[in-house]
């Protein structure tokens, strides 16, 4: 009995230096795996970090343009025609159909105060404006579904689905949306110029707020076709 209990002690330390071992020799490969570990996530962070500044960045120059496009509700031909006239070489006239003057005036306009060049030149006509957009990627056909356009984005009507050059008649620019539970968008709240410019003439239209049913055409044929990527226009 004396010499079992006396080999107990030389089992526990035996027992305890093995252990000591194996708890040791975890901890040195968890410390050797920790500089991998360590630039994973790092670069899990830099990923994240940088999409939150892309999303930033895009909300910043979305809600910008919407706040910039807000305060030109309510104004008439007169401050856009001007603009373009003193910023080309066109000769715009005062009772000229005016919705493109003031896309492109409004959105060099925001341009200058924020900083950025447009990369849209001059032009009094939709398609003319649309045209310049297509080599930057912005366009997107409605029909398509692969775009939601988003607040800032402009969009043309036109009595078809895919218009050719001059197959467009209006546009104006995208101030929200409604989507419906699945997604789908269901109307687009819009900032225009040359607003009612079915019924009246362009000295009788003012920049407004109005709305549209995707699908649905107005009773002179007419139905957005198409969206213009704010974000793309501004990329180059």
């Amino acid at each position: 009995m004396e010499k079992r209990m006396k080999a107990n002690p030389a089992a526990r330390i035996l027992i305890i230096v093995l252990a000591f071992i194996f708890f040791t020799g975890g901890v040195v490969a968890a410390i050797s795996l920790s500089p991998q570990q360590e630039k994973n996530e790092a670069q899990a962070q830099q990923t994240t970090s940088a999409a939150q500044q892309t999303e930033a960045a895009s909300l910043d120059l979305r809600s910008a343009m919407t706040e910039y496009l807000g305060k030109q509700v309510g104004k008439d031909s007169s401050a856009y025609v001007t603009y373009i006239n003193s910023h080309s070489d066109l000769k715009v006239d005062d009772d000229y159909p005016w919705c493109a003057v003031f896309a492109w005036s409004a959105l060099d306009g925001f341009a200058a105060q924020n900083g950025k060049k447009n990369p849209i030149t001059p032009c009094m006509h939709v398609s003319d404006f649309v045209l310049q957009t297509i080599p930057l990627g912005a366009q997107h056909y409605i029909v398509d579904g692969d775009y939601t356009p988003k607040p800032g984005d402009l969009f043309t009507t036109s009595a078809l689905d895919r218009p050719d050059d001059d197959y467009r008649d209006h546009i104006g620019y995208v101030e929200s949306v409604e989507t419906d539970e699945n997604g789908k968008l269901t109307k687009v709240h819009t900032i225009e110029g040359n607003f009612a410019w079915e019924i009246n003439g362009a000295l009788d239209t003012y920049v407004w707020r109005s709305e549209w049913v995707p699908g649905e055409h107005n009773e002179y044929g007419s139905a957005i076709c198409e969206f213009l990527d704010l974000e793309q226009i501004f990329e180059q």
